[in-house]
């Protein structure tokens, strides 16, 4: 059985993979931080992506950045024509803030626009699909 940690133990993380250590790590049963990644990243599935996918991720992110990045998933976009891999150098984790804001409540992000250009680009030129390659 996993043991709850306290809520001192969490005030006391500083960083989230220290707070994946010593807070989901043993609350789920992990048996460390790699097993908690490895279980919750999909890079083990890319393979089996047969549409046009972008991703979008940062060098700064604190979750996917570039220490963090996995190797697995970069060989999977290699080798996958349908998956197309976009690296900004900041944008934090699910960030790319665009400045100035409509509104303040209405932030559109810079991924939100490109994203919105990409289903544009594939909804017209639908022979992008390709099949993924193993």
């Amino acid at each position: 059985t996993s043991k709850a940690p306290s809520v001192e133990e969490v005030e006391k993380c500083r960083s989230v993979h220290e707070f994946d250590t010593k807070v989901v790590v043993p609350l789920f049963g992990y048996r460390d931080l790699r097993h908690y990644y490895d279980d919750a990243s999909s890079a083990r599935l890319l393979h089996n992506v047969a549409v046009p996918l972008l991703l979008v991720d940062a060098d700064d992110d604190v979750i996917t950045g570039a220490p963090y990045r996995d190797p697995e998933a970069q060989a999977a976009v290699d080798r996958n024509p349908n998956l197309i891999f976009a690296l900004t150098k900041t944008g934090g984790h699910v960030g790319h803030l665009q400045f100035p804001p409509l509104r303040f409540w209405r932030a559109l992000t810079w991924s939100d626009a490109v994203v919105m250009q990409f289903v544009e680009a594939v909804r017209q030129r639908p022979c992008l699909s390709r099949p993924a390659t193993r």
